[in-house]
Order: C-alpha cells, then structure tokens, then sequence
C-alpha cells in the first residue's frame, strides 16, 4: 500500500469515526430528553431505563410515547416534537447505511482514491451480478 493510498485510508476512517462521535451525541441529546419528560428523583434511572433498549429505533418510540404523553396537550410543542422525530428517523437510516454497510476503495483518475459504503455483499449477490451485470446489484 503507498503512502497516498495510506493517507487517504486515514482520512476515511477519521471521517467515519467523526460520524460515529458525532452519532453518539445524538443519542446523549435523546437520553437527556426522556429523563427530562420522566421526571425521576434520580437522572440515573431513566438513563439506565434509556440505555437498557439496544435499539435505536426502540429507543426513539420510547421517547416518543414519552413526549406524546407528556405533551398532548401543547400543540406547538408536539408539532416541534413531530418535525425532529421525522428528522431524526430519516437520519436512522443513513447512520444505519454507515455503521452496518461495506466499505471499499476505488481508484479514479489522477490518483485520487474514492471510498465508499454500501450494503454488505454476500457470494449468491455477487454471483447474480456476474450473471446479469446489465442489472448490477439489486440492493
């Protein structure tokens, strides 16, 4: 591997850690959120409540019945409540795509060197686009 194609490795995994952080807070942002609408004498429960869901997407209708609750009575703020759990769960997928997906690098012109994510490829999927590879891969 030459120094070029070492660098930009580097800068890939850097970028994808950054994304990775940066993931993480919005988890602490949700955790804050629903301790915040539960109203615990002690913040460590609901954190411990929060954090025992694995799932992201769990953790997002946990918080979600939350605020419904707590809010159905104030239409702006469910209506803001609406607009970030739309954007957040559009953002699920992406984060999703990232963490769960394929990595690989191409070489393009002039040197540059282009990574990118996509679903993991399994033998039968590569061999039904060595078959057909008009269709590609059917993701």
């Amino acid at each position: 591997m030459s120094d070029h194609e070492l660098e930009s490795d580097k800068e890939y995994l850097a970028a994808l850690g950054s994304v990775l952080n940066e993931w993480q807070l919005v988890e602490c942002a949700l955790c804050a959120l629903f301790s915040t609408v539960v109203r615990s004498p002690d913040q460590r429960l609901t954190e411990e409540v929060f954090y025992s869901v694995q799932n992201f997407r769990d953790k997002l209708s946990m918080v979600d019945a939350a605020l419904q609750f707590a809010l159905w009575r104030r239409q702006i703020l469910q209506d803001t409540w609406c607009k970030l759990n739309k954007a957040i769960s559009k953002r699920v997928s992406r984060r999703n795509k990232i963490v769960h997906g394929q990595t690989w690098s191409e070489h393009v012109g002039g040197g540059a060197i282009v990574h990118q994510i996509g679903p993991q490829r399994t033998f039968s999927t590569v061999q039904a686009a060595e078959r057909n590879p008009q269709k590609g891969f059917s993701d």
